[in-house]
């Protein structure tokens, strides 16, 4: 059963006996056939002229306009008035539709014929052009059509009955139906003028068609050109532009005063006021690199227009799809934007790394023989037998100092790749075992929880198992230094067949996303003066990238943070057949 809906407008008065006049029909059609008017109102007041020009008791017209067709009806009421239905059907329509709703079946089967031109034309019922008529439907219609004879018997109110069909377009037609309760209300000379009426009303709804598809198409152009507006400002967020997109859909639909729109992309989205409230809606998908990343939904919050069909006009939906293959190309060209951006900043920041990486080596080589010499000479001086005990203590500080400037000089020379790496058989775990061999006092001394979960059946890779520790170390440290007492540090190691997974997990208290974009940078820091040098990570960071690896970290402040350490099981130039990056 095809979907009806049915819009009554309030009856308005004409006169109480109404009357043929022809002439003044012509007249009000001509003067009213350009008027800008809501369509229900158009439609209404060219029933009463109508009514009123014929001096029929009713008229019905039903057309067809693509996917949906339409009946209206006018019918004068005893007291002079005009009652006005709308029915809309969607198109094929199974069961009830246009041409047989709200008669019975032998008109229904009339109106078919007179609508295909099925209906001879020798028939004394029937026109040259089509168009059937009678005087008295008491007398049995003759219908001869596809080379067959029957014979119909109308019921109803109505004694004189003519139908016309009229052309509107190449693809769509209608019917003028014109109905009086008295007998002989036709005569020959009234049929051909009527017959023109139709035709008539035929342009008019042309030409208003025409006018609408004229204004849908403005509304269209101007909703593209104002998306290409609203993408090609670079200052604008990607939520201004949802919202922008949302908005200019929301405009761009035949009723916009009680649509809205919704638009994703990713996991971001902006929807108009009232979406909840749509009743009915359409959708197009965004995709990008062949996936669907988002969507553009529109709806009505209520019945109107098209809409009381429920069927949306065939430019709405082509118009959701054309925003959509231009959204699609928008968000694109603002991910290659950003990709361009992300990579010009990681050139920035790689010719940065350089140039402090050569100047730390400098740095690193002019202090180490000077390093060097101290810890000789205080060795040297403390040999000497006569030295006071408080000069041995101070001597020992002196040499702990020396040792740890030592100590950063060789992270700056990792941090420079200035220290040769010298690769072996290594186990992960046995590396983190040796770590936590020194490291578990740290704990209990912090009174933090140490969780180990390390997957047995890890396979010996190369690396260099001294500089493997000192990553194990400074992130554990890190992690330590992060979590208050009570809490949690866990380390996990894993393997997929190519790559190895270290993962040193604490509940302390996280970082933000500015900390966390700088961490890996040399001497950052947000530790007090005196606490730290800031090379920890950037250390990390090197080893890491010289056993062609990769270091990534998540974290919320508040919540902790979780370092994973991925590093390649096969050096590139040993790596099997077959077996590819992840």
């Amino acid at each position: 059963m095809s979907k009806k809906e049915t819009v009554r407008i309030k009856s308005e008065r004409v006169r109480s006996k109404p009357e043929k006049d022809f002439a003044g029909l012509t007249r009000r059609l001509l003067v009213y056939a350009n008027v800008a008017a809501p369509r229900n109102l158009f439609l209404r007041v060219l029933s009463k002229h109508l009514v009123e020009g014929t001096g029929c008791d009713a008229v019905a017209i039903r057309t067809t306009d693509g996917d949906l067709s339409y009946r209206w009806y006018a019918e004068a009421g005893p007291r002079g008035e005009l009652r006005f239905e709308m029915n809309y059907y969607k198109s094929p329509a199974e069961g009830e539709g246009f041409l047989t709703g709200g008669s019975d079946p032998a008109l229904a089967e009339i109106r078919t014929a007179v609508f295909e031109g099925r209906a001879e034309a020798a028939s004394p019922f029937f026109t040259e052009v089509g168009s059937f008529w009678t005087n008295d439907v008491s007398r049995p219609v003759v219908l001869e059509a596809d080379g067959g004879r029957r014979e119909l018997v109308v019921g109803g109110d109505y004694r004189s009955i003519l139908i016309a069909r009229f052309e509107i377009d190449g693809k769509n037609a209608g019917l003028l139906e014109l109905l009086s309760r008295e007998r002989d209300y036709f005569q020959d000379e009234d049929v051909g003028f009527l017959e023109t009426v139709a035709q008539a009303i035929g342009v008019m709804v042309a030409d208003r068609r025409a006018q609408r598809d004229l204004r849908e198409r403005v509304k269209e152009i101007a909703c593209l050109y104002g998306i290409c507006q609203a993408a090609a400002k670079p200052e604008a967020t990607l939520e201004e532009v949802l919202q922008r997109v949302a908005e200019l859909l929301r405009r761009a639909f035949q009723f916009p005063e009680v649509a809205e729109a919704k638009v994703t992309l990713g996991s971001q989205g902006y929807e108009t006021p009232g979406f909840g409230k749509v009743i009915k809606k359409i959708a197009s998908d965004v995709t990008l690199d062949g996936e669907t990343r988002g969507s553009l939904e529109v709806g009505y919050t209520e019945a109107k227009g098209y809409v009381e069909g429920f069927v949306f006009a065939p430019e709405e939906r082509n118009l959701l799809d054309a925003v959509a293959k231009q959204f699609s190309l928008i968000a694109e060209r603002r991910r290659a934007v950003e990709e361009k951006a992300r990579m010009e900043e990681q050139l920035r920041h790689a010719d940065r790394l350089a140039t402090i990486g050569q100047l730390a080596a400098g740095i690193a080589h002019e202090l180490n023989e000077p390093l060097l010499a101290v810890l000789g000479y205080t060795e040297l001086v403390k040999k000497n037998a006569d030295l006071p005990k408080e000069a041995t203590a101070d001597l020992d500080k002196v040499s702990a100092a020396s040792l740890h400037a030592r100590e950063i000089v060789k992270k700056l020379l990792i941090f420079a790749r200035q220290v040769e790496t010298r690769k072996t058989a290594v186990n992960l775990n046995d590396v983190v075992d040796e770590a936590f061999s020194w490291l578990g006092s740290r704990f209990a001394d912090e009174n933090i929880e140490c969780v180990l979960n390390l997957n047995p059946k890890l396979r010996p890779f190369a690396a260099d198992p001294a500089q493997l520790h000192q990553v194990v170390v400074n992130l554990v440290v890190n992690a330590i230094q992060a979590t208050p007492r009570g809490g949690k540090v866990t380390v996990s190691t894993e393997a997929d067949g190519e790559y190895l997974y270290l993962t040193v997990e604490d509940t302390g208290c996280g970082m933000g996303e500015e900390v966390q974009e700088q961490i890996f940078l040399p001497f950052f820091t947000t530790k007090d003066i005196g606490h730290g040098t800031g090379l920890g990570l950037a250390v990390v960071h090197g080893i890491v990238k010289a056993h062609g690896g990769t270091i990534g970290v998540r974290s919320e402040v508040g919540r902790g943070s979780r370092f994973v350490v991925i590093l390649p099981i096969y050096p590139e130039e040993e790596k099997p057949e077959g077996r590819g990056n992840a």
